[in-house]
């Protein structure tokens, strides 16, 4: 179980340690379905 202190993309699992962080990547996703932005996803401390 992650710590309390992340937060996931609920798109593609990924966490990130900060939500603006999740919701930029939860976007990103929803637009781009079964694709990464590296630039987002680089800042990820770990996969559901």
């Amino acid at each position: 179980m992650p710590a309390k202190n992340l937060f996931a993309c609920p798109e593609c699992g990924l966490f990130y340690p900060v939500e603006a962080l999740a919701k930029k990547c939860a976007a990103w996703c929803r637009v781009h379905p079964g694709t990464c932005d590296p630039g987002i996803i680089g800042q990820a401390v770990k996969k559901r």
